[in-house]
């Protein structure tokens, strides 16, 4: 893959890095067409969304948040990432960890919606 002119440096050696690039690389192998590719890599579970009820997911994969704040696979099914993914890393999910852990992505996502906020405020004079 090539990278964008003036694109920022990316560390190609890192776990996400190769992981993303295996999983883009497994779906354009599927088709010439990236549609179809989609769709194929959702019905091999090439792709799989951990926790997603949308009846085309497998659901065959499943994540957490360490203590570190980082995603992390408990089991990877058939995403094309064996061997790069430190994969059963986690406690397996419970319903209530699902809730801690979104509900600790919401705080993260809260807390810069509104550190941007203030920024902008305090800099710009401007609001949201």
């Amino acid at each position: 893959m090539a990278e964008a002119a003036g694109a920022p440096a990316v560390d190609k050696s890192s776990e996400v890095y190769r992981e993303a690039r295996a999983l883009v690389e497994a779906v354009l192998d599927l088709s010439p067409r990236l549609g179809p590719a989609l769709v194929t890599a959702f019905e091999r579970g090439v792709l799989d969304v951990p926790y997603c009820l949308h009846p085309d997911n497998r659901g065959a994969a499943r994540s957490c948040i360490d203590g570190d704040g980082r995603l992390r696979w408990t089991r990877i099914g058939g995403l094309p990432i064996a061997g790069i993914a430190a994969a059963g890393t986690g406690s397996p999910m419970t319903d209530s960890g699902l809730l801690e852990a979104l509900s600790y992505v919401s705080r993260r996502s809260d807390e810069g919606a509104l550190e941007h906020h203030e920024y902008r405020t305090v800099n710009t004079g401007s609001s949201l």
